[in-house]
Formats: C-alpha cells, sequence, structure tokens
C-alpha cells in the first residue's frame, strides 16, 4: 500500500472525511473556547508602591576605640532589626496593624486571594514586602507593592511603628535613635492581557482542524482505498472502464 500512496491520496481522504473533519473542527473549536479563554482580555489596574528607609543614628563619641565599638554595636542592632521584621512576632504584629483598619475578607479581596482556605495569612500578607540593610549597615530599607493605594499607606505606616517597637525593644536602646528619613510611593499602570473567548475558539478551531487532517492522513496511510487504475490491477481486478482527467 504504501508503494502507491501519494498526494492524490491524501486529498481524497480529506474529502471523503470532510464531515468528519468539519465536526470535529466546530466541536475542538467549542472545546477550546472553554480551556483557552480567560476572564480578563485586557485590563488595565494601579500598582501601588511604597518606600521608607530607617537611618540609625548615635551619639558622637570622642574617643577612637570606643567609637569603633558603638559602630560596630549599631551595626549589630541595623542587621538583628532587618532579621527580625520578618519573624512570626513581627508579622503578626503587621497583622494586628492592619485589621485596625480592614477585616480579613476585605483584605483578602483586595489581594485578589478571596476564598482562601487558609484565611488571611502572613504569608499573603507580607508576600510583596521586600527590605534590606544600606548605607553601609546605618540603614535600613523596605518596600512594598499592593494594589491598592489605602491598604498601602496602612502596611507602610504599621511597618514604621514595627521597626521604631523592634528598635525600642533592643539592649541599649535609649543610646540608639532611628529616624524614618520619610516615604516615597509610586503609582504604576499595569496592563494584564489574556486570550480573549474569541481568540479562543479561533485557537480551538485551529488545532481541532489540524489534527482531524491528521487523524484522516494515518487512516488513508494504514487503511488505503482505491483510487486509481494501478491499484485495480495491484489486486487482480477487472477494470471495466477508467475516466480519464480532464
Amino acid at each position: 500500500m504504501f508503494e502507491h500512496f501519494g498526494i492524490k491520496d491524501i486529498f481524497c481522504g480529506l474529502w471523503k472525511f470532510k464531515y468528519w473533519i468539519l465536526l470535529s473542527t466546530a466541536v475542538l473549536g467549542i472545546i477550546g473556547g472553554f480551556v483557552f479563554s480567560s476572564d480578563i482580555v485586557e485590563e488595565g489596574h494601579e500598582e501601588y508602591y511604597y518606600s521608607q528607609t530607617w537611618y540609625f543614628n548615635q551619639e558622637e563619641i570622642q574617643q577612637n576605640e570606643e567609637k569603633q565599638k558603638e559602630e560596630k554595636q549599631k551595626e549589630d542592632y541595623v542587621q538583628t532589626i532587618n532579621g527580625l521584621i520578618d519573624g512570626d512576632v513581627s508579622r503578626q504584629f503587621i497583622k494586628e496593624k492592619v485589621m485596625e483598619s480592614y477585616t480579613e475578607e476585605e483584605v483578602l479581596k483586595i489581594l485578589n486571594k478571596e476564598g482562601n482556605p487558609d484565611g488571611l495569612t502572613w504569608g499573603i500578607l507580607t508576600h510583596s514586602v521586600n527590605h534590606f540593610v544600606v548605607d553601609g549597615g546605618n540603614a535600613i530599607s523596605l518596600a512594598l507593592k499592593v494594589p491598592d493605594e489605602e491598604l498601602g499607606q496602612v502596611l507602610t505606616d504599621a511597618y514604621d511603628s514595627l521597626v521604631k517597637y523592634l528598635g525600642s525593644q533592643m539592649k541599649n536602646a535609649d543610646e540608639l535613635e532611628i529616624v524614618n528619613m520619610g516615604q516615597a510611593k509610586e503609582i504604576y499602570n499595569v496592563i494584564t492581557t489574556g486570550v480573549g473567548t474569541g481568540k479562543a475558539l479561533v485557537l480551538g478551531a485551529v488545532l481541532g482542524f489540524i489534527l482531524s487532517c491528521i487523524v484522516v492522513f494515518f487512516i488513508c496511510l494504514w487503511v488505503p482505498t482505491i483510487n486509481r487504475k494501478s491499484d485495480f490491477d495491484e489486486y487482480g481486478l477487472i477494470v471495466l472502464g477508467e475516466i480519464k482527467e480532464v
């Protein structure tokens, strides 16, 4: 069968199964409309970026040896506080501050986490928060991103309260002054794109057509039909007549 298989056999097969191909294309097109489409086709929304920096200040020490000792102690304070910001106690502190202005359901809705079985977890609330030590170990910078301006400000203020609280709990805290160098805010318009229902239908239909043609190809290859006079001769059949191509 393979030695006589050619392009004409493929086109004959496609024509023979044309209704099956059309049906498959339509069905897979509809399925693709559900599988590949997304709820958001193209939508812009604002995201708010907040940042702030705390500088850790100490009184000037006259003696050089004492000054070096105090500087090292200050750097240790800064590193310790920066590490404590991610602690469970600190994250609970932040959550309690936020809950003074919102309910858990309101925050989950703002953060697009509605229906989360665990509710408002620390991980969800602090997911987009980043902080690090800067200025040679003399300061801590913190940045966060949220889709709501008011919530962003509440979180920013909560972290300011947290850093100052942590500083007050440190040994010899009265010798260390924590100065908030100010807060900054930027607003970005974010465009979210997805596959619309129309595009998904077309995509599903195209895939359905291609898959159907591939299936028909293998049917024609493995279950050949007699399409030419030489095929009759191959099987020893008598040819009564032949229609010539125009």
